[in-house]
């Protein structure tokens, strides 16, 4: 293979071309640093702060423990009787974060450690010099919170974004021949005010090419361009706009500007980044939404509440807007949280903050602990919102096929049923062919434990047998010894790679019988003795097992074989136990569910029959105390069962359980239901506190054995004895079958085809969807002081809305029996609501033009931005209502104004009065996002695959607990990586992997998909030239634009130089550029002629070509739109 080299007297051309590349990525946003800093605090420290903290230091000034106050800026600053607690910037010097690390036995607060997630939150706090945005009185006192004040909204309502919307006269202006639309006379007055002057419009080949990637997010073809060029009508541009607002890649191209907004992640994140089997459906419901041109406002309701919405009588329309209310789920928890309300209400908090950043531009969140410290948010209104979601559900801890997340079926509950149904039958069939190769599995596996002191001996001999190639063994009698597990044991003896403990004594005596070297008790009992040294110096080099039949050493191999084998047989006994007593676990779940089922009396019922289904209760529960008994008996065969302290915990609950339930049987036979409801309940709480001493293991056999493994290692012995990867006894299923009887391979094979048959006509299975849904119970919550649910005030705030638009919108009266999410849809999408079109179309225009006309999209509160034009706000505003709400109707009003079509040529006079172009003189400069880029080079290399949703085939999170696609940095994620990206389809239906995004993705300034993004950084870092330059990726496709410029009719070299100009940045070549490209090629074919060698396989005119290619990929103009 030819090397990858650029002549020494060429590399000037690619260095100018890189060095171009990173001067023009420059920063186009600016970060809006102290209101994310305040955002961090209030959302991520403050909380854990009063939660874990306050108590102690600073809530009552008169009993502050050891000095230290946390309650403001001052105290926290100042530190406590060991002085500063913060040393800004350094994370590892500050006494609190190593107190929260519980790093030091002496220094361990609070009592129970953090999560690890809340650690490295504080941890970026103090790194990023600590931000506080709290005062010296910020004690927020009960007293304040209980007072039944009225909130004074008049002066926070006087801010231009609680404005009513109303429509605004068009501006008159002096250069009205310049005016094509609406927008433009807005923009011109502007310009006009400011004496500006705008520049003159782009060319044709440009705008195509801007707008092309602006509205599906791909370079325009050859003959796309060609088209466009060709025809001189006045009407060619709108054709051309037209064209791509109905093409099928709009949606993806635009919908992905939506995923930002929502934090679109197809994993947790976190420290338990677990995989979202079912993310990608809500991510296709907004692709199809844009696509479609759903009315924003209808996109909004079906998000905030789809699942309530009443007039949608189309099972398709349901199930869609079912869909959309996964904007609700997909943020980032920290699942591993014990406090389960803490959780909940975390939860909560990341969903009023999304919604309100992403649909009306206020910061919820910072309102949490106490009113708003800027906007017109009082945290009453918080906890009023906060209740519709807490009578709202999106965690369900038993739903298997979510990990954590309710999932809901998109198809009627007919079609449903008639699933469920044959799949029952199905599952019936395929547990009774579980059953059996489970059961003769077992039989084989067991005949061989029982028979391991021969299997050692016969493992042995073949082992000496291929060490001593004069030695011969004796063959392997099939009918007494398998001669597969032989050849397999021997291996394991004989491989150091496989070596196990337990197996070390065996060796060790072996060489030494076979050697002669023990001809008498003493040196038996000085290799004993060796043996036990061994063990005290490296700790679980010999297993303690195998130590234990050495008290008295073996006289022959045989006799050690023997040995061997009864402690094989005694190992496998313990671990049965050990299963029994886990699966005793579904026992105590079903015990406890009856007798739940059998707690209350409706009034007007017999008591014989409660009297006789508590007696069979209480039954049962002995018979389950029984197998405790044994099981426990069968443990303490071996001491140093992990397992026993939970036993003995479980059987104590039970033994309470069964009290419970006789006393109540006593009070039943009495008449005394009330009594004997009350004993029943509590038999159920101590049924619930057995079994949740016992883990839960999975249903599937398989996962069964392998979770069962990973709990009872028994130094590796569990695998050895159960596993078939990590066992010398246990052979691939395939062999196993072999070696089962006639009958039951007959059994199988037609069980096997009746499965077949079944599966064939059963229905078409439902899809599922990640979906909010009501909670059974509807609340009002209180105010949480200081953002914490340890310390509430006494009164519930009524579920409610932010009250500041009270003024212009009339809050929908809230049902009792739902949650109020419908209302909230309706308060959001009423059309005289101030914020939710002015929000929207702020975005709409950011998409277009780089900078919205508020640079702060998330944000309309008063630390926000003024607008640059808020006449034209308005007006696209009232002018979107008008409009049904329709986003492609809106983004073609804008498309064809001049303002859009303006070229981003300099002017410098215009420069010196408004530099940053916020009075829109000109057209934006503008990089690509790193999905159209990827998008581009594989369209360039002719293998782009435009098919339409579902998941990546790569990405299969699963549903079983030891199969749920759990992402994190390190081993794991870089053996992933490559099979999850490496699909040719456009990037937003690429797996976005919190915490572990595609490389590519990273340096390119992609999204951080666990927060809302109102607009992508666009950073300037070597990194991104030269991960053009060397990434694989970019060279593969490089290879392949140049092979596609190698075929077809594309025969003259000038030619292929101008199609690859106009297909990398849609214009054809200068003449200069002609000259340098081929004389760059001819340096190409020179390099590569030079060291061809007749193994080379790649053709010296494409190694050539790809080198051109890759430079033009690399180049600056590839990645920005003029």
């Amino acid at each position: 293979m030819m090397k990858n080299l650029f002549p020494k007297k060429h590399s000037y051309w690619i260095l100018l071309i890189a060095c171009g590349f990173l001067e023009a990525w420059s920063s186009l946003a600016t970060a809006q640093l102290s209101e994310d800093k305040v955002k961090f605090f209030e959302t991520k420290i403050r909380p854990i702060l009063a939660k874990h903290c306050y108590q102690c230091h600073g809530n009552d000034p008169d009993k502050v423990e050891k000095e230290l106050i946390l309650t403001t800026t001052h105290g926290i600053r100042k530190g406590g009787q060991s002085g500063p607690v913060i040393v800004l910037g350094k994370p590892d010097k500050s006494l609190l974060i190593l107190a929260i690390r519980h790093s030091n036995p002496d220094l361990q607060m609070p009592e129970d450690k953090l999560p690890r997630e809340v650690i490295r939150d504080f941890e970026r706090w103090v790194e990023q010099d600590a931000f506080d945005p709290r005062n010296d009185t910020d004690y927020e006192t009960k007293g304040l919170a209980q007072a039944n004040r009225e909130y004074d909204f008049s002066q926070g309502r006087k801010h231009w974004a609680y404005q009513s919307l109303q429509k605004p006269e068009l501006p008159e202006v002096n250069d009205s021949g310049w005016v094509r639309s609406p927008i433009d006379r807005f923009i011109l007055s502007k310009l006009e005010e400011h004496g500006l002057k705008q520049v003159a419009p782009v060319t044709k080949s440009k705008l195509i090419r801007r707008l092309t990637y602006n509205l599906i997010g791909l370079p325009p073809t050859e003959e796309e361009i060609d088209d466009f060029l060709a025809d001189k009508s006045p009407q060619a541009y709108g054709k051309v706009v037209d064209r791509l607002l109905d093409s099928d890649r709009y949606g993806e191209r635009w919908g992905r500007h939506w995923l930002d907004v929502v934090r679109y992640a197809d994993s947790n994140g976190g420290d338990d980044n677990i995989g979202y089997p079912n993310a990608f459906r809500y991510r296709d419901y907004v692709i199809k939404s844009f696509d479609q041109d759903k009315p924003y406002d209808q996109f909004v309701r079906e998000q905030i509440a789809g699942d309530l919405l009443p007039d949608l009588t189309d099972d398709a329309a349901r199930f869609d807007a079912l869909t959309g209310t996964g904007f609700w789920m997909l943020g980032s928890k920290v699942l591993d949280l014990k406090d389960q309300e803490e959780k909940a209400l975390n939860i909560i908090d990341e969903q009023l903050d999304v919604m309100g950043l992403a649909f009306i531009g206020q910061n919820i969140g910072c309102a949490r602990c106490h009113d708003h410290k800027f906007d017109p948010i009082p945290t009453t209104d918080y906890y009023a919102l906060a209740g519709i979601l807490k009578s709202s559900v999106t965690m369900d801890e038993n739903d298997e096929r979510g990990h954590f997340m309710v999932q809901r079926p998109l198809a009627t509950q007919s079609k449903l049923e008639a699933f469920e149904k044959a799949q029952k039958v199905i599952t019936l069939v395929e547990n009774e062919l579980s059953d059996i190769i489970v059961d003769a599995n077992d039989q084989l596996r067991l005949q061989r434990i029982s028979s391991v002191a021969r299997y050692l001996l016969a493992a042995d001999q073949r082992k000496r047998a291929s060490e001593n190639i004069s030695s011969r063994h004796k063959q392997v009698d099939p009918s007494v010894l398998d001669p597969d597990i032989v050849r397999r044991l021997s291996d394991w003896l004989s491989s150091d790679r496989f070596e196990a403990p337990i197996f070390i004594v065996w060796n060790v005596f072996s060489d030494a019988f076979h050697a002669k070297d023990v001809d008498s008790p003493a040196k038996l009992n000085q290799l004993s003795q060796s043996l036990h040294e061994r063990a005290k110096e490296d700790p679980g080099s010999v297993s303690a097992y195998t130590l234990r039949i050495l008290e008295d050493p073996p006289a022959s191999l045989d006799e050690l074989a023997a040995r061997y084998q009864e402690l094989f047989v005694t190992l496998d006994e313990l671990l049965k136990a050990h299963l029994d007593f886990y699966l005793l676990r579904g026992e105590l779940d079903t015990q406890r569910i009856a007798q739940e089922k059998n707690t209350e009396i409706p009034e007007n019922t017999k008591l014989s029959d409660y009297l006789k289904e508590q007696t069979k209760l209480t039954r049962q529960s002995r018979a389950i105390s029984t197998k405790l008994d044994y099981i426990e008996t069968r443990l303490g065969a071996l001491s140093g069962s992990g397992v026993l302290k939970n036993l003995k915990a479980v059987r104590d609950h039970l033994q309470e359980a069964i009290r419970a339930q006789q006393d109540a049987q006593e009070k039943l036979i009495d008449g005394k239901a009330r009594e004997s409801m009350e004993l029943r309940r509590q038999a159920h709480d101590f049924l619930e506190q057995a079994s949740q001493r016992i883990e839960k293991l999975p249903k599937k056999h398989e996962e069964r054995i392998q979770n069962f493994v990973d709990k009872v290692r028994l130094e590796g012995i569990s695998r050895l004895l159960l596993t078939r990867d990590d066992s010398p006894f246990i052979l691939t299923q395939k062999a196993e079958e072999q070696r089962y009887s006639e009958d039951t391979r007959s059994r199988i094979a037609k069980l096997r085809k009746n499965i077949e048959n079944l599966k064939d006509h059963t229905p078409t299975q439902p899809s599922w969807a990640v979906a909010i849904r009501e909670a059974e119970e509807i609340v009002d919550l209180p105010v949480h002081l200081r953002g914490s649910h340890l310390e509430k005030v006494d009164t519930p705030t009524p579920r409610g809305f932010l009250r500041v638009t009270d003024h212009l919108v009339k809050p929908p009266r809230l049902p009792e029996n739902q949650s109020g999410r419908l209302e909230l849809a309706r308060w959001l999408t009423d059309a005289n609501h101030p914020l939710t079109a002015r929000v929207m179309v702020n975005r709409i225009w950011q998409w277009h033009f780089g900078t919205g006309l508020v640079d702060t999209p998330n944000n309309f509160g008063t630390r926000g931005s003024e607008p640059s034009h808020p006449i034209l706000l308005d007006y696209l505003a009232t002018r979107f209502i008008e409009l049904g709400w329709s986003v492609k109707t809106l983004n073609r009003e804008i498309v064809l104004s001049n303002t859009y079509q303006l070229s981003t040529e300099h002017h410098a006079g215009n420069a010196e009065k408004d530099t940053d172009n916020k009075m829109l003189w000109r057209m934006n400069q503008r990089r690509l996002e790193v999905e159209p880029i990827r998008d581009a080079l594989l369209a360039l290399g002719g293998n782009l695959d435009l098919t339409m949703g579902g998941r990546v085939n790569q990405y299969k999170p699963g549903r079983g607990d030891r199969d749920r696609f759990v992402f994190n940095e390190g081993a794991t994620w870089f053996r992933l990586k490559d099979e999850l990206y490496i699909a040719p389809r456009r990037s937003v239906y690429l797996p976005v992997i919190r915490n572990a995004l595609f490389p590519m993705f990273s340096v390119l300034d992609y999204a951080n998909a666990s927060a809302p993004i109102d607009n992508r950084s666009s950073t300037v870092i070597a990194t991104q030239a030269l991960l053009m330059m060397n990434s694989s990726f970019v060279i593969e496709q490089a290879e392949r634009f140049a092979r596609e410029l190698l075929k077809g009719d594309l025969n003259s070299e000038d030619r292929r130089i101008e199609t690859a100009f106009i297909r990398a940045y849609g214009r054809p070549p200068t003449r200069t550029e002609i000259a340098d490209a081929k004389h760059f090629l001819r340096a190409m074919r020179q390099q590569a002629s030079s060291q061809t060698s007749e193994n080379d396989l790649v053709p010296i005119d494409e190694f050539a070509w790809s080198k051109l290619t890759h430079v033009m990929v690399s180049a600056s103009e590839f990645i920005y739109i003029d």
